[in-house]
């Protein structure tokens, strides 16, 4: 991936291992000579009305209330990740208030 591709899409994981993941690609395109290559992952959300509602996983993300969300994706942000795809093809509740609600407490900061 380091040599050949243009960047790098994987998988959600917990945020001390996404970093130990984002720095040893990093590594890898620094001894290569290779110029810096964006890192994207993909993430299912099930956005929880309370802001509080603490994580629990599922397929290939999390459920949890906005704040939690925020807090992970300025972590992932930090060890170096640089996009995010969210999907909420399991989010429980109405995509379009789910929507309103990312889009007012999530990514302000992010966009």
């Amino acid at each position: 991936m380091a040599e050949n591709g243009d960047g790098w899409m994987t998988y959600p994981r917990d945020a001390a291992s996404q970093g130990r993941a984002v720095a040893d690609y990093r590594n890898r395109l620094k001894a290569l000579g290779q110029p810096d290559k964006p890192v994207m992952q993909s993430l299912y959300v099930d956005l929880l009305e309370d802001p509080n509602a603490p994580a629990r996983p599922i397929h290939l993300g999390f459920q949890s209330g906005s704040n939690f969300l925020h807090r992970y994706l300025a972590e992932i942000r930090e060890l170096g990740m640089n996009h995010v795809a969210l999907n909420l093809r399991f989010n429980q509740a109405a995509i379009e208030p789910t929507l309103k609600r990312l889009a007012d407490t999530i990514l302000p900061e992010f966009s």
